[in-house]
């Protein structure tokens, strides 16, 4: 059940109908609503739910001239927060889109995403670690405190995140001139355990990585993604990141240097000795990837938006033996060398297969307006020659072209059958 801007009479109703019939609430709120300013009132309502999901945010959501300063808009924001962590203990999840009061503590939690709001100010509510399961920073700048998230009389050095699971942080990069970090007392990072967590997630587009310098990780995570620039990139390759199932590097758009960033990226990957999934991302910013600046011949992903033409890209298969997924979004449809033509359907002769266990492969072109006959030369010859593809997305070409050749095909070709298009 969704919530939003139902009357106050009707949402008294609807949590005495929920505290008995158990279901799931998702509430999004406007903070300057009358009932959630006399929470207190209403705490026995709240409490009588059993499973509640709330997003809390502000209206107007920043004043005229980007503070939040319009008369009472601070206090009434305080009432909320307070309210809040005193009358819902059985709260689940919670999105903090407001700037909340620092001296109020939610328990519970299991579930929480907490954005930047750049133009509200840096500051939300103490959260007690000890319950969550997953935890989403998003737009943050990678000098936030964690503070927040420590209880108010340590003077331990450590944060402990005993359950967490799932951790998302993604850092932007913002001017923070205006905020004030606060660190352990005597002056030093946080240090952060997270000794169950599974999946671990940062986009950083900054220079510094706090969450990799500071995080004491466990020695085995099921599956890690770290989209970086340069200066994060170079620290990794210096210092092994745990085992893990899947590991994916992404290059951040940026890179100053994109040469090293990419020997760099592919540097951490070859250090993962038990991942049994690697995958490379190459933003569109970066320049052509040669294919022999690729050396980690372990990658069983790679995704490049850069320019690369047809010659490279078969290159690039061909060194690859173990890539399941391949994605070009730049595919160069000139100046191709090597003889591309498929043998007529009736031809007894089939086209030697590829060494390679690729299942998905998504072609994007340069120009998708331009060159749809040589587009779907490529596309023929790639389909006959992959025969583990289960699939395939060529943009530009379209259902008859495709359909057309597989009928023509799938007799001497069977794998052609059972092939998605996407269509």
């Amino acid at each position: 059940m969704y919530l939003r801007d139902l009357p106050d009479d009707i949402l008294r109703l609807v949590f005495k109908w929920t505290a008995s019939t158990r279901t799931t609430v998702v509430a999004a709120f406007k903070a300057d609503r009358p009932l959630i300013a006399r929470m207190q009132d209403a705490a026995k309502l709240w409490r009588a739910v059993k499973t509640l999901d709330m997003y809390i945010y502000p209206e107007p959501r920043v004043p005229s001239g980007g503070a939040a300063s319009a008369p009472g808009y601070d206090d009434g924001i305080k009432r909320t927060a307070a309210a809040l962590a005193t009358t819902i203990p059985e709260v689940r999840y919670v999105t903090f889109s407001i700037t909340m009061s620092a001296d109020c503590t939610f328990r519970g939690l299991t579930s929480t995403y907490i954005p930047y709001e750049r133009g509200i100010g840096y500051q939300h509510p103490r959260v007690d670690p000890a319950t969550l399961v997953s935890l989403t920073l998003h737009g943050w700048p990678s000098d936030h405190s964690w503070a927040p998230f420590s209880a108010d009389d340590s003077d331990a050095e450590t944060i402990e995140f005993p359950n967490l699971a799932r951790l998302n942080a993604i850092y932007y990069n913002l001017d923070t001139n205006n905020m004030v970090e606060v660190r352990h007392r005597d002056g030093h990072p946080w240090k952060l355990r997270l000794p169950k967590l599974r999946r671990l997630s940062v986009n950083c587009a900054q220079d510094a990585c706090p969450v990799l310098e500071y995080a004491v990780l466990p020695a085995h995570i099921d599956e890690i993604h770290i989209r970086a620039k340069m200066p994060v990139l170079h620290g990794l390759s210096k210092t092994p990141l745990p085992a893990s199932r899947r590991l994916k590097i992404d290059i951040a758009k940026g890179s100053s240097d994109d040469s090293d960033a990419l020997a760099a990226a592919q540097q951490i990957l070859e250090c993962a000795g038990e991942s049994k999934e690697l995958a490379l991302y190459v933003s569109g910013e970066a320049p052509p990837v040669p294919p022999a600046s690729i050396t980690c011949t372990r990658l069983t992903e790679l995704e490049i938006w850069s320019p690369m033409g047809v010659d490279a890209m078969l290159a690039l298969i061909r060194k690859l033996p173990g890539l399941a997924t391949m994605v070009l979004l730049g595919l160069a449809l000139d100046n191709i060398q090597e003889n591309i033509a498929v043998p007529k359907p009736e031809n007894s002769r089939l086209a030697e297969p590829f060494d390679t266990r690729i299942k998905t492969l998504r072609i994007g072109t340069v120009n998708d307006e331009e060159d749809l006959g040589v587009l779907a030369s490529v596309a023929k010859y790639l389909l006959l020659r992959i025969p583990t593809l289960a699939v395939a997305r060529f943009s530009s070409l379209k259902r008859p072209v495709i359909a057309e050749f597989v009928r023509a095909y799938s007799t001497q070709y069977p794998h052609l059958a059972n092939v998605d298009f996407g269509f």
